[in-house]
């Protein structure tokens, strides 16, 4: 089972989108709680973020009060899941921060 790490920038993000919905950072995180097993067990199952190497995404449904999301991830050379980023996902595309 792979460790799991979270960037300052999926940290954020996560604060800054329960803030915009006025939901918990918690609920956001609890939805999230599948997801992480997913990626403990099977991250490299997810598909890879179009025009890149290593980032894979995965995404929720909508959950209650809670907006559908997409993670982006990457597993690194020591076989852990980084966490990147995390969007509330509006359509298909990932749209991600400007600069990823």
């Amino acid at each position: 089972m792979r460790k799991i790490i979270s960037t300052e920038l999926f940290r954020s993000e996560t604060v800054r989108i329960a803030q915009a919905h006025g939901i918990k950072k918690e609920d956001i995180e609890d939805v999230l709680a599948g997801v992480m097993w997913a990626l403990r067990n099977n991250a490299e199952d997810f598909p890879l973020v179009p025009g890149k190497k290593t980032l894979r995404l995965v995404k929720t449904d909508a959950v209650r009060s809670i907006p559908a999301l997409r993670t982006v991830f990457r597993i690194d050379e020591n076989d852990q899941v980084c966490l990147y980023y995390i969007e509330v996902a509006k359509g298909d595309g990932f749209e991600g921060p400007p600069l990823m």
